[in-house]
């Protein structure tokens, strides 16, 4: 999976993106390693990501949302490609 910030987010204090399997959460993809402040293509190494690529036993929904403090940014475009595989075994 890879998270590539296309153009860096500007908000004054903080830019987090956040991608998890909750509305909140950020479980998938922690803030730091998606950096949404600098451009440039992130990889998410196995062991941030939920159950270090272990199956879930059931579907998970995934959110991905940004958050930020300080003044708005006024620029930020992101694009987060999900890799995933399904289980045909059982």
């Amino acid at each position: 999976s890879t998270i590539n910030i296309r153009t860096a987010f500007n908000a004054a204090t903080t830019n987090n993106l956040l991608i998890g399997t909750t509305a909140a959460g950020n479980n998938i993809c922690a803030t730091a390693d998606a950096a949404a402040g600098t451009a440039g293509v992130k990889t998410l190494a196995l062991a941030t990501l939920v159950n270090n690529g272990v199956a879930f036993s059931a579907d998970q929904p995934i959110y991905i949302a940004y958050t930020q403090t300080g003044t708005a940014a006024t620029a930020g475009v992101a694009t987060v490609t999900i890799c995933y595989a399904v289980d045909n075994d059982g």
